[in-house]
C-alpha cells in the first residue's frame, strides 16, 4: 500500500489530466459547431491518449486505496492536514468530472444535430423514391436502382 503522499500525487496527476480533457472537450464543442472533421479527429486522438493515462493512474489509485473503502472514507482516516489536501483534490476531481459530463452532453447533441443535417443533405442530393422490389429472371428479388439526381452532373 502507498503512503498518503503517493495518493496525493496520483490525485494531483488525475486532476491535471481531467482538466486537460475538459479543455479538449470545450475545444471539441467549437470544432463541432465549425464542422472541421480533421480537427475533430485530432482532438479525439488526444483525448484517447489522456484517457489511457487516466486509466493507468486509476489502477495505481485502486492499489493505494483498499477495495472496501471509498476515497472519501480513505480520506477521513488520514491526519487532518493530509485529509484536507486530499479532500480538496477529491472535490476538484468531482467538479471537473461534472464539467466534463455537461460538455459531453452538449457535444452529443451537437453531433446528433450534425448527423441529422447530413441525412437531410443526402436526401436532397440523392432523393430516394420508395424502394420497389423487382423479381429477377432467376426469381430472386432485386431492388430498383436509385434515380440519378438532377442536382449532380454525370461527372460528379
Amino acid at each position: 500500500m502507498r503512503t498518503c503522499a503517493g495518493i496525493k500525487d496520483i490525485l494531483f496527476e488525475e486532476t491535471k489530466l481531467l482538466a486537460e480533457i475538459v479543455r479538449l472537450e470545450e475545444e471539441t464543442q467549437g470544432v463541432l459547431i465549425q464542422g472541421d472533421a480533421k480537427k475533430l479527429d485530432e482532438l479525439n486522438q488526444l483525448k484517447e491518449k489522456l484517457l489511457e493515462q487516466m486509466g493507468q493512474l486509476e489502477v495505481q489509485r485502486s492499489d493505494t486505496v483498499p477495495d472496501e473503502l471509498t476515497l472519501k472514507e480513505y480520506i477521513s482516516r488520514e491526519a487532518p492536514g493530509d485529509a484536507a489536501e486530499l479532500e480538496e483534490l477529491r472535490v476538484q476531481l468531482l467538479q471537473l468530472n461534472n464539467s466534463l459530463q455537461r460538455l459531453q452532453e452538449i457535444n452529443k447533441h451537437l453531433l446528433q444535430h450534425n448527423l441529422k443535417f447530413i441525412q437531410y443533405a443526402m436526401q436532397v442530393l440523392f432523393p430516394q423514391q420508395q424502394q420497389e422490389h423487382l423479381y429477377a429472371p432467376s426469381g430472386e428479388m432485386e431492388k430498383k436502382g436509385l434515380p440519378s439526381s438532377k442536382l449532380l452532373d454525370s461527372n460528379a
